[in-house]
Formats: structure tokens, C-alpha cells, sequence
């Protein structure tokens, strides 16, 4: 049996209580917001996901305010859900008083304040997640197995397009940098990190660039960003050492909440595209009739448990799941279940370590740096 405590009831802090919902033994504590009526909608929600499922709840206990302040009663895990300028700040807190950290990304504005959150959770013995979805995402699994058994060659070239929507309002603390550090903070860490999980090596930083955008209502929105970088890194097998371009824009502009993503990494051997933000759909061309990737797709669907939908024609496969929302849902109900694991076996990694999302952080914040000249749209 294991408890925990929600800091930042929002949209998405909800949506991990409804993701985390189906793990029987977990139980929710508290729920801690600066005001208004999220923590009641939260439990609420909470409640529902649970007797919709058969499975019991405890009372949960509702605190508001400004302060950093929650129960002293200990929970074994502390989710983190606020604005990434927040994140630090209850995350060594949770540490400081025992418990586990489920950590949403970035984790900090800073790394170096991320790193100090990093080590604290060494010097407690307490295990520590960052909420790289993408890491626990099946596609991008698979995809790493495929590049890790060498058989689409080396790396040469990614390139990642993300249009999404842009109906966040004027005041929203995404659109201001000292909250959320910008778009490629606050949201560019998820593809650095999942495209370096699956390439591995390094992530060199070389340009970027941002856009500004006059809205209708006359108020100004930083909303399109592009960062350019080099993949590096050496294949363990040949010793070759081997370098990929990398260009990764952002753009925050579409209507509502519309949003659409590509990534498309080369290889010398043939090319993979991965579908969505939520990736939920991988195809893959090689340049062999026979490069052998049935002995890597067959065990990945068997180890998934997933009902993947997979088809061949010639060289060319598809792998798909029908279904994105329950894909980001598994992500994160996979993420804290991979928290747990090492909560209960002390010394056991996560997959998603806040070392690892120090390198992301790092990398963005350079790049958002170097993104020092601003093109103003009317």
C-alpha cells in the first residue's frame, strides 16, 4: 500500500490523478492548490476514477494557500504538478520530509536547481521521476531497441515539427518566461529527451530563434520557436563515431487546441516517422529487404501487453495504437509505477532520472539563450 499527496491540481495534475487511478494499492492523502475550487474538483474527479474501477478511497483531506505547507502526516510519494518556477520548490520539500518524488517536467528554470533537487534525493535515499512521458511510451521504446540492435545503420539527420494550439489566454503563466521558462523549457525538454533516449550520446547545442506574434485581441505571444543542434555519439558495435543535424520547431499558433506532430530521424539503413506529441504511430523504411527487425518487433509486442496494430509491406512497417489518450494515460500510470518499483526496492533506477532531465534542461535553456532575436508578426 502506498499514499501520496497532489501539489497543483490543474488541468494536467488532474489528468495524472485520473492516469494513476487504476493502481489498486496507491491511495491519495491530500491535495494542495493556491486557491479557488481546484482541489475540490480533483478529489471529486479523484473519487469518481476510483469507484468507477470497484476499488476503495479514503477521505482527502483539501488544502489552499500560497504557503508550501501540507500535512505532517508522511505520504510515501509527493506528485508535483505546478508551473515549472514551483517545481523545485516542493520537490526538495517532499524530499526533505521522506517521501518520493513524481516530478513534472522540466523540474526547475534552472539546472543547476534541478541538480540541487537531484541531490537531495541521493543524500535521502529516495527515489525521484521526472514526467518524461516519452520514455514510457511504447513506440519510442521500440524505436530505441531498433537503433540500439544497429538495424536501421547510423544516425544522420532529425527533424521534429510540433503545431500546436494556441488558445492558452493573455494571462496564462505559460506565455510569461519567468514562469515557465519559455516553450522550449517548459515544453521543447520532452522531444530533446526522447530523441536523445533513443539515439543516445550527446546533444550539442547551435542555434535558435524565436518568433513573436501580434494577436488579434493586440497582445503579443513569444509562440513559434526553432532550435537547431548535433546529435553525436559513437555505435558501440563498429566504434564508428557518428553526427546528426537537429532541428526541432515549436509553434503555439494553431486554432483552439489543435496540435499535430512529426519526428523523422535518418539513418544510413532507412528512416523512421513517429506520429504525435503522444506518440501513436511509428513508421519505419529500410533500406534492406531484410534488415531483420522481426526479432526485435516480435518481443516488443509480447513485453508490451499493448494491443499494437502492426503491418508490413516490403520494406516498409507501420505500428500504431488506436487510441492516443489511453497511450498518455498508460505513460504516466507506467511512470508512477516505475516510482514505486524503486520505493519498495531501495537502489533500483527509474527510467526517467532528474540527472537525466538536468542534460534536457540544460540543453534549453542554451538554446533558449541563443534564441536572442525576436521576429514580430502583426
Amino acid at each position: 500500500m502506498a499514499s501520496f499527496g497532489l501539489v497543483g491540481p490543474g488541468a494536467f495534475g488532474r489528468f495524472v490523478l485520473s492516469a494513476v487511478a487504476p493502481i489498486p494499492d496507491l491511495r491519495l492523502r491530500w491535495v494542495k492548490s493556491r486557491g479557488g475550487d481546484s482541489a475540490e474538483q480533483a478529489v471529486a474527479e479523484w473519487g469518481e476514477a476510483r469507484r468507477s474501477r470497484g476499488l476503495s478511497q479514503d477521505p482527502v483531506q483539501k488544502i489552499t494557500g500560497e504557503g508550501t505547507g501540507w500535512p505532517e502526516e508522511p505520504v510515501d510519494v509527493v506528485v508535483v504538478a505546478t508551473p515549472p518556477d514551483l517545481q523545485p520548490v516542493y520537490a526538495e520539500q517532499a524530499l526533505r520530509q521522506g517521501a518520493a518524488v513524481f516530478l513534472e517536467k522540466p523540474g526547475a528554470l534552472d539546472p543547476k536547481r534541478l541538480k540541487e533537487v537531484a541531490l537531495v534525493a541521493r543524500m535521502r535515499e529516495l527515489p525521484a521521476v521526472v514526467d518524461f512521458v516519452m520514455r514510457y511510451n511504447p513506440l519510442v521504446e521500440l524505436l530505441r531497441r531498433i537503433v540500439e540492435a544497429g538495424k536501421m545503420g547510423l544516425p544522420e539527420r532529425v527533424q521534429m515539427e510540433n503545431w500546436a494550439g494556441g488558445g492558452m489566454p493573455e494571462h496564462h503563466w505559460f506565455w510569461d518566461p519567468r514562469r515557465s521558462g519559455g516553450i522550449l523549457v517548459e515544453h521543447g525538454v520532452h522531444f530533446f529527451d526522447m530523441v536523445r533516449y533513443i539515439l543516445g550520446g550527446e546533444v550539442v547545442p547551435i542555434h535558435g530563434a524565436v518568433w513573436e506574434t501580434v494577436r488579434p485581441e493586440g497582445w503579443r505571444a513569444e509562440d513559434r520557436v526553432l532550435a537547431v543542434v548535433e546529435h553525436r555519439g559513437v555505435d558501440p558495435r563498429s566504434g564508428r563515431a557518428w553526427r546528426a543535424p537537429g532541428s526541432y520547431y515549436h509553434g503555439f499558433t494553431r486554432p483552439g487546441n489543435g496540435e499535430r506532430t512529426q519526428t523523422g530521424l535518418v539513418f544510413t539503413e532507412g528512416y523512421a516517422l513517429v506520429h504525435g506529441w503522444i506518440p501513436e504511430k511509428l513508421e519505419l523504411w529500410t533500406d534492406r529487404d531484410d534488415p531483420g527487425l522481426e526479432s526485435v518487433i516480435g518481443p516488443w509486442a509480447a513485453s508490451t501487453g499493448a494491443q499494437a496494430e502492426i503491418v508490413r509491406q516490403g520494406r516498409v512497417w507501420q505500428v500504431s495504437f488506436p487510441d492516443r489518450q489511453v497511450l498518455y494515460q498508460q505513460a504516466i500510470r507506467s511512470c508512477m509505477e516505475d516510482l514505486l518499483a524503486s520505493l519498495q526496492s531501495p537502489g533500483r533506477p527509474v527510467r526517467a532520472p532528474l540527472e537525466e532531465a538536468a542534460q534536457a534542461l540544460e540543453l534549453a535553456v542554451s538554446l533558449t539563450r541563443l534564441a536572442d532575436t525576436r521576429h514580430t508578426v502583426a
